[in-house]
């Protein structure tokens, strides 16, 4: 077990403690269970960002770890002291 960082940027009008938000997360955790307890101790950041699973994203959101490369496996498992950056990226044209 161990505590990890989520960063939220670019999700529309964050609530206060939602722009950086900590989760205690358990040995073996996956991507897709870091997103679901996201959503349980934020849950109005995870109705605007999880999918209806409550484990995945909605598009166009995307995850970054530690700030080093997006991923898309959500069965890829963060160690404990990660930052894992939700971020909607931004419209172009």
């Amino acid at each position: 077990m161990g505590k990890l960082t989520v960063e939220v940027y670019g999700v529309g009008r964050p609530q206060p403690g939602e722009r950086e938000v900590e989760l205690e997360i358990e040995a073996g955790a996956t991507l897709s269970d870091v997103l679901e307890t996201l959503g349980r101790k934020a849950p109005s950041l995870g109705k605007r960002v999880l999918a209806n699973d409550g484990r995945s994203l909605r598009p166009p959101y995307v995850l970054n770890i530690n700030g080093l490369s997006f991923v898309e496996d959500l069965s890829l498992r963060p160690k404990a002291g990660d930052r894992i950056l939700l971020m909607a990226p931004p419209a172009g044209g």
